[in-house]
């Protein structure tokens, strides 16, 4: 006999119902109903998800804020220059990321872009650090007095008979750690008493107290 089939759609347009119908002899004898999205409505969806991506990594802008910090100090300096310094750390937000500026920096950006040093040199001396946060949004500000509070420190001549560097660690009035290499060096503590642990001689340690009470101490070390 003869076999043949036909489609036709149920239901109006836009439902996309369709109808499959086999035939033998012009006698229906089997038929299968099924749906097809619209090439309208696929591209409908394509873009409401493109436009749901866009939306997702569209950034959010905030306004700055800044917040100062000290993270180090008052530090007398190893330096015998008498400077008693700090280290200050800005911490930032916003969106886009804010730059950052100090009215002093004497660092000149070595510890990054976000840490200030400041130095002061005199006992009874002052400054106010101010930092300045600004993007797109806005600006933000925030200031921290700083004053020389430091002990005044003595040198203290550490003569490294080792050959090698020597690692030095004190506790006491104050907290130290020295790498001081073969030869001399002065180290500036404040006067007191401290207990010290030494390594040096290949690796071997050494622990005990040491009275660094006078100004130019000597503080001698070998290998036995």
């Amino acid at each position: 006999g003869f076999y043949s089939f036909g489609v036709s759609r149920l239901g109006d347009y836009k439902e996309g119902i369709w109808k499959f119908i086999f035939k033998v002899n012009e006698k229906e004898v089997e038929s299968v109903e099924f749906s097809v999205e619209t090439i309208e409505e696929e591209i409908a969806e394509e873009k409401t998800e493109e436009e749901t991506t866009k939306e997702e990594k569209k950034e959010v802008l905030t306004a700055p804020t800044t917040r100062l910090e000290i993270i180090e100090g008052p530090t007398f300096s190893q330096a015998g220059d008498n400077v008693c310094y700090y280290r200050v750390k800005a911490h930032i937000t916003g969106s886009p990321s804010p730059a950052i500026s100090f009215n002093k920096d004497d660092s000149n950006g070595t510890w990054g872009k976000n840490i200030a040093q400041v130095n002061l040199y005199k006992s009874g001396e002052s400054f106010t650090l101010e930092a300045t946060a600004t993007n797109s949004q806005g600006t933000a500000k925030d200031s921290i007095k700083l004053s020389y509070t430091c002990q005044q420190s003595i040198p203290v001549l550490v003569i490294n008979d080792t050959g090698g560097n020597l690692s030095i660690s004190l506790s006491g009035p104050a907290s130290y750690n020295f790498n001081i290499p073969s030869g001399q060096q002065n180290i500036y503590v404040i006067p007191g008493t401290y207990n010290y642990t030494v390594r040096g001689c290949g690796g071997a340690v050494e622990s005990g107290t040491e009275n660094l009470s006078k100004s130019g101490h000597e503080w001698k070390w070998w290998c036995q």
